[in-house]
């Protein structure tokens, strides 16, 4: 979720990276953070862009996809890479 001129919405980061390339965005767009505050964005850039991804589906139904060395917080083990993750683990993951 991103907030610009008072406006939220939800945007792909790819389609984000892209718009602000372009110069779409100026100063003031900010990001929904993990700790539901929004941060302001100085610099957005895509990487990994070629790497093999992963599908994570957690017991709420909230799909992650990340690259399998994509650190995930977990309740019982702290961060973990997504390649490494088990069924027991318990995903510390917003609604």
């Amino acid at each position: 979720v991103i907030k610009y001129n008072d406006l939220e919405h939800s945007i792909e980061i790819s389609d984000f990276v892209h718009n602000w390339n372009t110069g779409l965005y100026t100063n003031g767009v900010k990001v929904l953070s993990e700790n539901n505050e929004f941060k302001e964005i100085t610099n957005a850039g895509l990487t990994g862009k070629s790497n093999k991804m992963i599908k994570i589906t957690s017991e709420c139904g909230k799909v992650i996809e990340c690259t399998y060395n994509h650190l995930i917080k977990t309740k019982n083990r702290g961060y973990v890479q997504a390649k490494d993750l088990v069924q027991t683990d318990e995903l510390d993951i917003k609604n």
